[in-house]
C-alpha cells in the first residue's frame, strides 16, 4: 500500500533537484547535466519502479525514463545551445575591437537554428510513438541526419556576422564568402530613430516597448540599420558610437521624439528602473 506514495514522493524530490540543477545550468552547464543525470534519473527511475511495480515497469519503463531526459536534458540543451553558440561567437569577435556585434549578418540566422532545434524536438518524441521496427529505424536515421544537418549548419554559419568595428568600420561576412567593409571615411551621417514597438494583438505574450534605430547613410546612398532597446549595454554603444562619429567628423542626427514616445520613453526608464540621466543626455530630452 505505501509503495505508490513512496515512488510518487522519490518522483517528486528527483524532479525538484533536476529542476534545481537546471536553474544554475547557465553559470554551469556540465555541474548541472551531471547533476541531473547521476543524480536526477537514478532517484526518478527509482521511483518509478516502487510506483509502478516491476511487470509495468518493464513495459513503460523505457518511456518514463527518456519522458525525464527529453524534458530536463534535451529541451534546454538544444535551447542552450543556440545561445552558447552566440554567446562564444560574440565573446571571440568582440575581443576583435567591436564596438557592437551581431552573430549573422542577416536576420533569419537565428530563426534558422530555432527551426532546427523545433524540428530536432518532434523527431526526439518517436520513443513515445507506438511504431513498427520500420517507422523507429526512419524516425531515428531522420534524427541523426537533422541533428548532423544542425551542427554542419552551425560550422559553416560561424563566419556569418556583422558588427561596427572601432576601427575599420561596418563590416559584414556572409557565410557564402561575401564580405562587405565600409570605412568611416564612406560613411556621409548616422541618424537616430526612436520609436514605440507596439504589441502585436494577435500575441498576447508580445509588450510594448521603445526602440531605437541608428542608421548609417554612405556618401552612395547606400543604408545600414542597426536596432538597439532601452538598456544600459545599447546606451554605452550608443556613446561610443558618437564618438567614433566626432572623431571622423561624421555628422551625427537625432530624429525628434514626439510626446507619445517621449511619455513611453519615460515610463520605460522608470518600469526598468534605469538611471535617467545618461538617457536623458544622449537623447536630449529633458523631462
Amino acid at each position: 500500500m505505501l509503495k505508490k506514495p513512496i515512488g510518487l514522493f522519490l518522483v517528486l524530490v528527483s524532479l525538484l533537484l533536476s529542476v534545481g540543477a537546471l536553474l544554475e545550468i547557465s553559470s554551469d552547464f556540465n555541474a548541472a547535466i551531471l547533476g541531473i543525470l547521476f543524480f536526477g534519473l537514478p532517484l526518478y527511475t527509482i521511483g518509478q519502479l516502487i510506483r509502478t511495480g516491476t511487470d509495468k515497469f518493464k513495459k513503460y519503463g523505457i518511456r518514463y525514463i527518456w519522458a525525464f531526459i527529453y524534458s530536463l536534458v534535451i529541451v534546454p540543451a538544444l535551447f542552450l545551445s543556440i545561445e552558447g553558440y552566440e554567446d562564444l561567437k560574440r565573446k571571440t569577435f568582440a575581443d576583435q575591437h567591436f564596438i557592437t556585434y551581431e552573430p549573422f549578418s542577416d536576420a533569419t540566422g537565428t530563426g534558422q537554428s530555432i527551426a532546427f532545434v523545433m524540428v530536432l524536438l518532434l523527431l526526439f518524441t518517436f520513443p513515445f510513438m507506438e511504431l513498427s521496427k520500420r517507422g523507429k529505424w526512419i524516425a531515428g536515421c531522420s534524427t541523426v541526419l537533422v541533428a548532423t544537418g544542425f551542427v554542419y549548419y552551425q560550422y559553416i554559419m560561424w563566419n556569418d556576422y556583422r558588427g561596427i568595428h572601432a576601427e575599420h568600420g561596418l563590416l559584414s561576412h556572409s557565410y557564402k564568402g561575401d564580405a562587405e567593409t565600409i570605412p568611416y571615411d564612406d560613411i556621409a551621417e548616422i541618424t537616430v530613430f526612436p520609436y514605440i514597438k507596439n504589441a502585436s494583438l494577435s500575441d498576447p505574450s508580445d509588450d510594448t516597448y521603445f526602440v531605437w534605430k541608428m542608421v548609417f547613410s554612405t556618401k552612395a546612398k547606400q543604408e545600414t540599420t542597426y536596432t538597439f532597446y532601452l538598456n544600459q549595454e545599447d546606451i554605452e554603444i550608443g556613446n561610443r558610437i558618437r564618438e567614433v562619429a566626432i572623431e571622423h567628423y561624421i555628422p551625427f542626427y537625432f530624429y525628434p521624439m514626439n510626446e507619445k514616445t517621449k511619455e513611453e520613453f519615460i515610463f520605460q526608464l522608470e518600469l526598468n528602473k534605469l538611471e535617467k540621466a545618461p538617457f536623458y543626455s544622449f537623447f536630449g530630452v529633458h523631462p
